[in-house]
């Protein structure tokens, strides 16, 4: 759920500046999945909707193994 809020926040951000490109990368592979399948979880149906609607063809999600993303996760402690 918080992922899926915390990518919500970088669309709204990035459309209110005209950002061009978007590219979201995320250690949850389920909630990527969901992303690019457009297959609504039940549980998180409202943000992927909203998710949906703020992306563009200009926006990318994939999937960084945690063990792969070990910068962001160093600054985020």
């Amino acid at each position: 759920m918080a992922e899926a809020l915390a990518i919500k926040e970088v669309l709204v951000a990035a459309s209110h500046k005209s950002t061009p490109n978007v590219w979201i990368r995320s250690d949850s592979l389920e909630l990527i999945r969901a992303i690019n399948s457009n297959t609504f979880l039940m549980e998180l149906y409202g943000i992927l909707k909203d998710i949906e609607s703020l992306s563009s063809a200009f926006v990318y999600f994939s999937y960084v193994p945690r063990l792969s993303n070990a910068h962001a996760e160093c600054t985020m402690t």
